[in-house]
């Protein structure tokens, strides 16, 4: 019997993650925990800074790709690459989140607002986009929003905003 990704993912984050990190944080002196805070909120401030930054990329390479009716391909090829540099972005977020190295509120607040938006729009959007304009040159484009490459991402949505999850769920293309 082979266990769902969810549950075997969320397994390993509390027996690898949470467990030695509350064991760690119980034992700690006020110095120790309050260093421990200042890190986490660095490490916020980090990952938000270079979402921003990728974020920006990748909508401008978008937009400059959608609204011309048949983009060069440098344009489809910079979709591409700053795409992939913006996910891989919210894939270091996710992972940063469901290990616990950045602030609650930083959390609540910042990231997973903007992993649900990435879930719901940005990458959808960047699938379909490279599909319609590959097809434009006759390209084969078999990308797809899969659930095996958003895992951390999809992770987060489950845990902390449910409601995003159940949107998403019909958008993969293993539930379309």
């Amino acid at each position: 019997m082979q266990l769902p990704l969810a549950v075997v993912l969320a397994t390993f984050t509390l027996i690898g993650v949470a467990l030695p990190l509350a064991f760690n944080w119980a034992f700690m002196s006020r110095k120790d925990r309050t260093e421990a805070n200042q890190t986490r909120f660095e490490n916020s401030a980090d990952l938000l800074a270079k979402q921003t930054d990728k974020s920006n990329e990748f909508t401008s390479a978008l937009a400059k790709a959608v609204r011309k009716p048949k983009p060069a391909i440098e344009d489809i090829h910079a979709v591409m690459s700053t795409g992939e540099a913006y996910f891989q972005t919210i894939r270091v977020m996710s992972q940063a989140v469901l290990e616990g190295r950045v602030t609650d509120s930083a959390r609540d607040r910042d990231f997973v607002p903007k992993i649900a938006d990435a879930l719901l729009k940005n990458i959808p959007l960047y699938y379909k986009t490279l599909a319609a304009k590959c097809a434009d040159y006759g390209i084969p484009y078999d990308g797809a929003f899969r659930e095996s490459d958003y895992e951390g991402a999809l992770l987060v949505a489950d845990r902390h905003d449910h409601e995003t999850w159940l949107k998403v769920r019909p958008l993969l293309e293993s539930h379309s």
